[in-house]
């Protein structure tokens, strides 16, 4: 088992999107290599409550993620996920 890790909220950035299905928050922590960590959103709305007033501002977008979205009509696209490295 992994032992606790503490990440200050003050170190998180917060954004939220919209996939297909679900609408998810992506944590981004650290500062020079930002850590992406995904959740649904009613997760983070249970973490938000626990956070009280020490949740970070969020982002406020309303793109969706490419690799949950259908491209234009007409065009094709190649959507290769983050987690591959290419």
């Amino acid at each position: 088992m992994h032992p606790p890790l503490l990440v200050p909220w003050s170190e998180i950035r917060v954004r939220r999107k919209k996939g297909w299905v679900f609408e998810y928050v992506t944590f981004a922590m650290g500062h020079e290599l930002a850590i992406p960590l995904r959740i649904r959103g009613k997760l983070a709305a249970k973490l938000r409550e626990s956070a009280g007033s020490y949740w970070p501002v969020e982002d406020v977008s309303e793109e969706r993620d490419p690799m949950f979205t259908l491209p234009e009509a007409g065009k094709s696209t190649i959507v290769r996920p983050t987690w591959m490295g290419l």
